[in-house]
């Protein structure tokens, strides 16, 4: 075989092989596409559960606030009730201390009419000496009208005498019965109203124990919500965290390649770090963050591209930044350049991104404006950005 020959053949295998090559980039990229179209919708799936799960969380905690609070008016209303039904107790048994009282003041009121009716007797005995004689014997038995007549004034006054005590005695009685009367009709209510106010707390504990298991139940099934809300969550992560990955990747290969396109161009090195930091575009923000896997925030996303495309070492700290490079004049701003802001007024810059030409910049953006990503968007033309810019720094001449 000649030396044409062999070149041609060479020449045929590189063809061969770089369409090979070729074909094995864009299956691979196919597949990472195919991968991450997958892992996005898992995240949308896991998001949507986890949002479920939330949802369903703050139902139970505010099904769990009612229930606790039900139950803690229901454990009020049993302290209240139980106070009543040991007042009625009280009231009752003093009642019955009442009702004892009066029993015993009419057994003493009966006594003393017997007493008294005896005493009567022994007085009409001691009228004549034959002992136990009638008014009608008493009197026949005189031995003159004189004699009658002073038997009758004596036997008169000493009848009126005994029936006035006899009397007030039976009025006595009388009342003490009606004050005995008055006293069990009382304590009948009140054994009633202390019936009935035992019926009501029966209720009302049976009530409490039905909301204590309620509380119960709520809470187990508030800890079984928590637990899956935290496991979905995990799964979102990491899902979270694959799909970063993949952009990175794909972010990583557009920064390559769009960095080729600089080559042999005037300011190379300033328009790669601005091609190298375009393929990072989409990555999400997260706070205190440099790893596109993950995602940035503005300062770690200045950090990182400085570092990776023009081997140029940044602190994690807008502010910081801006104390390194030379001060560039607004009118004077070249892609590559990092511009400063300060977006909370506090008169201290807290915000930085990456000028790229035509009055636009890049940034890791937090959302305050437009979407919580790696985004370009307008400088000066932007009514939001121009009010809060500040100056320009150059690292890269």
């Amino acid at each position: 075989m000649n030396r044409k020959k062999s070149f041609k053949l060479i020449l045929k295998l590189i063809a061969i092989s770089s369409l090979a090559f070729s074909l094995l980039i864009n299956s691979y990229g196919n597949v990472m596409a195919d991968e991450l179209s997958t892992l996005q919708n898992q995240y949308a799936v896991l998001q949507q559960k986890q949002q479920q799960l939330q949802q369903q969380l703050n139902s139970l905690n505010q099904q769990v606030t009612t229930a606790s609070q039900k139950k803690a008016a229901l454990d009020e209303n049993i302290k209240v009730t139980q106070e009543q039904i040991s007042l009625l107790n009280n009231q009752i048994s003093t009642l019955n201390e009442q009702l004892n009282s009066e029993n015993n003041n009419i057994a003493a009121t009966q006594q003393s009419e017997t007493a008294n009716m005896n005493l009567y007797k022994q007085q009409m005995c001691a009228l004549y000496e034959a002992g136990s004689v009638s008014y009608i014997q008493l009197l026949l038995s005189s031995k003159s009208i004189t004699d009658f007549l002073s038997r009758y004034e004596i036997l008169q006054a000493i009848s009126q005498f005994d029936n006035n005590v006899i009397y007030n005695l039976k009025q006595e009685e009388a009342q003490l019965t009606a004050d005995k009367a008055k006293v069990q009709a009382n304590l009948a209510d009140l054994q009633s109203d202390e019936g009935t106010m035992a019926a009501k707390q029966a209720l009302l504990q049976a009530d409490d124990a039905q909301q204590s298991q309620l509380v119960t139940e709520l809470e187990q099934s508030k800890s079984s919500a928590n637990q899956q809300y935290i496991a979905v969550g995990q799964q979102k992560n990491q899902t979270y965290a694959q799909i970063n990955a993949i952009i990175a990747q794909e972010a990583a290969e557009r920064a390559r390649q769009l960095a080729q396109s600089t080559s042999g161009t005037k300011n190379v090195t300033a328009l790669y770090v601005v091609k190298y930091a375009e393929g990072f575009i989409g990555v999400p923000y997260v706070f205190d963050c440099a790893d596109p896997r993950y995602g940035f925030d503005c300062s770690g996303f200045t950090q990182y591209v400085f570092a990776n495309a023009a081997g140029i070492a940044l602190t994690h700290s807008a502010a910081e930044q801006s104390q390194v490079g030379t001060y560039v004049a607004k009118g004077n701003l070249q892609p590559g350049d990092l511009v400063f802001f300060d977006v909370n007024g506090g008169g201290y810059i807290d915000h930085v991104g990456i000028y790229v030409g035509n009055d636009q910049f890049i940034e890791a953006n937090d959302g305050k404006d437009s979407p919580d990503e790696v985004i370009i968007t307008g400088l000066f033309s932007s009514s939001y950005w121009s009010s809060r810019y500040m100056f320009a720094k150059r690292l890269i001449n």
